[in-house]
């Protein structure tokens, strides 16, 4: 008897049994291919964002200022970025001497912030047991600052000194050489900055006690043409790291004005230097930029063509949040939980609409963001699914508002002191204005 009806369709003898072959085939295909798919996915970095970050530097340089180097002749027309590079050089070669000619440099740091209030705080803080005396480790520590005030005219007279000359004359300033991906680019200039940054608040804080003006403001100059060219590039720790040499020189100069040996003349020239270097771009340059590296880190996570592309890549996912970085046999397997999560389209859609209300939020003053309600952490909670990928961004993203305001404070606090010392400010103060 045939198994087909007249019309030649399939006759299903027992059609529980053959529809259970059919769906338990299925779902063995179906397994399988998942299992293939987690054992041959890989990351997809075909897009390159080392020219897109360049290009978005670029384009936030001052007039005149292309490809990071001026067209108006002079130091202006040089890349800061290249020239900042030679300083942290000089630096680095100068601190090397400083190691090697001073009393107890061989085997001690040289400490910069022991000339600065950093003695003090080593001093409240000594230990009064753990077998050390405290008038043994006050020596010490006398020695430590020794090493690091022999240091300074050491430093003062070496190539630096000119390096940051010609720095201060620059503009802008662009990172060169980009490496992919971003997310892991080292950025090594960041620690040398900070360095010579300390350096030249210990030599603003000699300099002031001695009531040395031009040292002061030579020096104050420096510091912030170096937080200048860190403003100008688009990682947002640069932007940090700015924050931080900015707001050392500031203090320095803020104690050299309150402690009467400043003139009307110096803080006139001050306040011209703060003129000059704090043209920086405004918190759209970090943002972008981190926009891009965000880009970067959701190509890095998620798959890329062959069987199930646009996946979260749980291997590639559990080393950025600190899990296990294994290699074994059945590890790729890890990956098929990366299923469940968005997908990379749905990841980069919440990661630009993150970004863009983070630029408009951080476009209003404090008061405005205060009242707006908006929350961070709110918005990455509302997001359709967990979005893994985006909360590994936002922490930071709150952190450089906060001390966005705080520089502002700074700033702001600083020009009012200087300007307090002008006749005009003077004048102000007498009729009964506020004292800043």
């Amino acid at each position: 008897m045939s198994s087909k009806t007249e019309r030649g369709s399939i006759r299903w003898k027992h059609p529980v049994r053959d529809v259970l072959v059919v769906v338990v085939g299925l779902f063995v295909i179906g397994v399988t291919y998942v299992v293939l798919w987690a054992y041959t996915a890989r990351p997809g970095m075909s897009i390159d964002y080392t020219e897109e970050i360049a290009e978005l530097v670029r384009s936030r340089q001052p007039a005149g200022v292309t490809g990071g180097v001026g067209t108006g002749g002079g130091e202006g027309a040089a890349n800061a970025w290249v020239i900042l590079k030679e300083a942290i050089a000089a630096y680095e070669t100068a601190l090397a001497s400083v190691a090697t000619t001073t009393p107890g440099g061989a085997t001690n740091a040289v400490e910069w912030d022991l000339l600065r209030d950093g003695y003090q705080q080593e001093v409240d803080e000594s230990p009064a047991g753990d077998g050390v005396s405290r008038a043994a480790y006050i020596v010490g520590l006398d020695a430590r600052r020794g090493t690091a005030e022999a240091g300074i005219p050491i430093l003062a007279g070496s190539p630096l000194t000119g390096a940051l000359e010609r720095l201060a004359g620059t503009r802008g300033g662009e990172r060169q050489g980009y490496t992919a991906p971003l997310f892991t680019m080292l950025l090594p200039e960041l620690g040398g900055s900070r360095q010579m940054a300390r350096y030249l608040a210990a030599r603003m804080r000699l300099a002031g006690t001695t009531g040395d003006s031009a040292t002061v403001l030579a020096c104050f100059e420096h510091t912030m043409a170096v937080a200048r060219v860190l403003a100008h590039q688009a990682c947002m720790i640069d932007r940090f790291a700015a924050f931080a040499v900015s707001t050392w020189g500031m203090q320095e100069i803020r104690r050299y004005a309150q402690g009467g040996s400043m003139s009307a003349d110096d803080a006139r020239a001050a306040l011209a230097v703060m003129d000059r270097q704090l043209a920086w771009p405004g918190l759209d340059l970090p943002f972008e930029g981190e926009r891009l590296m965000g880009h970067d880190l959701v190509q890095f996570m998620h798959s890329s063509g062959g069987l199930i592309p646009g996946r979260l890549l749980t291997t590639q996912y559990e080393p950025f949040m600190g899990g296990p970085s294994s290699t074994g046999p059945l590890t790729p397997l890890k990956n098929l939980t990366g299923l469940l999560a968005p997908s990379r389209a749905q990841t980069t859609i919440a990661l630009d609409e993150l970004y863009d209300r983070m630029i408009q939020h951080a476009a209003r003053t404090p008061e405005e963001r205060a009242a707006s309600g908006f929350s961070m952490d709110g918005y990455v909670d509302s997001l359709r699914g967990p979005q893994p990928a985006i909360k590994l961004i936002v922490p930071a993203l709150g952190t450089i508002l906060e001390a966005a305001d705080a520089h502002a404070r700074d700033v702001a606090g600083t020009r009012a002191r200087l300007e307090a010392l002008l006749p005009e400010g003077r004048r102000r103060g007498a009729a009964g204005g506020e004292e800043p």
